[in-house]
């Protein structure tokens, strides 16, 4: 057997090629060798199904050259060992893909719905920005998906949705309704492929400047949708009447390398082979069409050119966005929600206009829900299983007594109650929430677990109920402040900021100044507005139903900054919304309280120097944050003039810091860390709190001699500390010097 094929095919290409055709000859009892050269005119391995036209192609040649004499349904069940894309591309038109549930995939095949000129008129524009071989496979990242993707198994069912109305809109020649359902797909797909692990992300900017343009067009009335498969280059669909105007447009993208204009394709053929097919040298294929492949029989004692026994199969260029493969169809849908790491604000984001710097953690709590004959709830990392859920005419209760279950007691009660309003009737189902990760060699981390429990429960049953779509992730580009998102403050009181007030802070010297950043403003399909900022819809509803369920739960000691990094799961400049608001809130419905603006709140994307290190050691023992609080409130109530001069330096310090990240003035950052500790040394003398214990002391000692900025993060009173830096030397130093302590390091925390 010989394999003549392009490079850019890769080193693997051939092995599967002579696979795919072992296969056949073993299902046939064939035993002729055969040489075969293959070709794309468009590029190979670049998210344009190659691989599905080109094993479709493979397997119509040996169709004809081994006289199998295969109807197109087994044609279409054999390309498919190939290429799961390549049952649908031995057929022309329009074709539906039959997801199969036998073991042996008889019953897995395409077939085609309308020929190709049922809709003369409409146009796919094939724009490339990059025609090089992606470093992930289409099907090596379906592995991943399908594995590691908490959204996979939601976006399948709802596709399957989508495919009935595909096919009215297809029957109509409906382009506007063709071109949603294409696109809400395809917001599926990304956000599977976004939350896979580990992420993947076959976008360049210059795809998503094609996709901004297209939305641009239909903004002034041009009729024209987008999508991608696992590739960088962008199809847009449109009718033959605006095709010119949309290829203009995407002509002026920087980075576009080539267009193609092309109609639904028609039936592939396979035929003998003629000279006309290629033209010197060899490997110049002169084809009409976007992939072919030429077959030939060679005898055993023959090794010349036998043009009688040669057979090219020719496809005309159909593009079409690659079906799901594998799909696992469980029914568990698994969500993954971080928890959180204060940089610095502790204490002083409690009050009204402060703010706080918080970071996502890997340490993830995994909720897991599905249908069931009735609603129960189960924890595994508590030994809590099947607990019976009570639910009547919005109100929702556990036939259970236990203190530890109120924080998911009141996500469920809050969520419900809100899905009732909503007039969405509850499904039965099974929810169960582990949050093993919060735990270090048996004894609980502060990284907020019943904050992150509060997002995975609300998001598992708005998902569920699919009242939200999954969570659609604004693209991640190299910095972090490309994709992240803003909600600026409703209400909030705008003038300068107060300096220090308090001696010795360190802050005296300071200047007050407005640090407000300007919103930026992304895809109006991915967010809505929120007064003058655009914020992701699905998150901000899921954001404020958590904190309303935690908030109580709490008894209304919360700021919700770990609600929203649970909830965000990027680093945030942190701005809790006014308490004493909320309050009067209360007796309106939650739907009411969720969809109006929050007083004060403040959420801003703060974007981390690449090179920043950091280091976080855990003393052993967890704290109680809420006898920590009760001795702040007190302190509080009995000093109110030296605690509000605290609170406004300390958040001075805050605010300068988030610049400084911004800008990435590296001695800045340390020494506001370092001050940051500062303050919370005085507030722990002054309130008369033993927020800092000896082993923190002895972390953030060692850490600041050896060059770093270091501090307790959170509540204090033990629990964890934090180390920045900038080099690995120094990360190494005070890593060693913690080991000699006693600090347990915690690695992999950063997301």
């Amino acid at each position: 057997d010989c394999v003549v094929a392009p490079e850019q095919a890769g080193k693997n290409f051939a092995a599967k090629v002579l696979q795919f055709v072992e296969h056949v000859r073993q299902r046939y009892t064939i035993s002729q060798p055969v040489s075969i050269t293959t070709h794309n005119h468009f590029p190979t391995a670049a998210g344009l199904a190659s691989s599905a036209s080109g094993f479709a192609a493979l397997a119509l040649g040996l169709n004809e050259l081994f006289k199998l004499n295969l109807n197109k349904q087994e044609l279409s069940q054999l390309a498919r060992l190939g290429s799961g894309s390549a049952a649908r591309s031995v057929f022309g038109g329009f074709v539906v893909w039959h997801k199969g549930l036998r073991t042996n995939g008889t019953d897995c095949f395409a077939e085609q719905l309308f020929p190709a000129d049922h809709w003369p008129t409409l146009r796919i524009i094939v724009v490339v920005v990059d025609a090089s071989v992606k470093k992930m496979s289409s099907r090596e990242g379906m592995r991943l998906t399908v594995q590691t993707s908490p959204s996979f198994s939601s976006w399948c069912t709802e596709s399957e949705t989508r495919i009935a109305q595909m096919r009215q809109a297809i029957a109509a020649r409906d382009l506007e309704r063709v071109g949603q359902l294409t696109e809400a797909d395809w917001y599926g797909m990304y956000h599977a492929m976004q939350d896979t692990t580990p992420s993947l992300n076959y976008l360049s900017n210059a795809s998503w400047a094609v996709i901004e343009t297209v939305r641009q067009l239909r903004a002034t009335g041009v009729s024209c949708y987008f999508t991608t498969d696992a590739g960088p280059n962008v199809k847009i669909l449109c009718e033959e009447k605006d095709a010119d105007a949309v290829e203009r447009a995407v002509a002026t993208v920087a980075g576009v390398k080539q267009i193609m204009q092309c109609r639904v394709a028609g039936e592939p053929v396979a035929r003998p082979f003629e000279t006309s097919d290629y033209a010197p040298p060899f490997d110049k294929l002169r084809v009409n069409g976007g992939s072919a492949g030429f077959l030939r029989a060679i005898g055993k004692e023959q090794n010349n050119h036998n043009r009688n026994n040669i057979i090219t199969s020719t496809f005309p260029p159909p593009v079409r966005p690659e079906p799901v493969e594998g799909a696992n169809r469980t029914g568990i849908h698994t969500i993954k929600v971080p928890g959180k790491l204060m940089l610095a604000g502790e204490w002083s984001v409690l009050e009204p206009g402060n703010q706080c710097i918080v970071l996502p953690v890997n340490r993830l709590a995994v909720c897991q829900i599905q249908p069931a004959p009735a609603p129960t709830f189960s924890t595994p990392t508590l030994c809590t299983f099947n607990v019976p859920i009570n639910y009547h005419n919005g109100m929702l209760s556990l036939e259970s007594d236990n203190p530890t279950l109120n924080i998911a007691r009141a996500a469920l009660q809050t969520t419900v109650q809100f899905l009732h309003e909503n007039n969405i009737a509850l499904k039965p189902f099974a929810l169960s929430v582990n949050t093993d990760q919060f735990f270090f060699k048996g004894q609980k981390v502060g990284f907020g677990s019943s904050a992150a429990v509060c997002v995975g429960i609300t998001r598992a049953l708005l998902e569920f109920h699919a009242f939200l779509p999954p969570f659609v992730l604004i693209p991640r580009p190299s910095t972090l402040r490309d994709r992240t998102l803003r909600v600026l403050p409703q209400g909030r009181r705008e003038g300068p900021l107060v300096p220090s007030l308090v001696e010795g802070s360190g802050c005296s010297g300071l200047k007050a100044k407005n640090l407000q950043y300007p919103a930026k403003p992304v895809r109006p399909e991915l967010v809505e507005r929120v007064g003058r900022s655009w914020v992701e819809g699905p998150r901000l509803t899921v954001f404020k139903l958590a904190t309303l369920a935690h908030y109580h739960a709490q008894k209304k000691i919360g700021s919700g900054f770990d609600i929203a990094a649970s909830t965000f799961a990027q680093p945030i400049l942190y701005q809790r919304f006014d308490a004493a608001w909320l309050a009067t809130q209360e007796t309106k419905k939650i739907t009411d309280i969720v969809r109006q603006p929050w007083q004060d709140l403040a959420i801003q994307p703060i974007t981390l120097p690449a090179n920043l290190r950091l280091c976080v050691g855990f003393t052993g023992a967890s704290a109680s944050t809420t006898q920590l609080a009760q001795r702040i409130t007190n302190f509080k109530n009995n000093q109110p003039d030296q605690y509000n001069a605290w609170c406004k330096a300390a958040n001075y310090n805050v605010q300068i810091l988030a610049k400084m990240l911004e800008k990435n003035d590296q001695e800045m950052i340390i020494s506001l860390l370092n001050n940051q500790q500062k303050m919370l040394s005085i507030l722990s003398k002054i309130s008369d709190t033993q927020l800092e214990t000896p082993a923190l002391t002895a972390l953030i000692s060692s850490a600041q001699q050896a060059g770093a900025g270091a501090k307790f993060s959170g509540a204090g009173g033990g629990d964890c500390g934090i180390a920045v830096c900038f080099e690995k030397n120094i990360e190494e130093h005070i890593k060693d010097s913690w080991l000699k302590l006693g600090i347990e390091i915690l690695e992999d925390i950063t997301l």
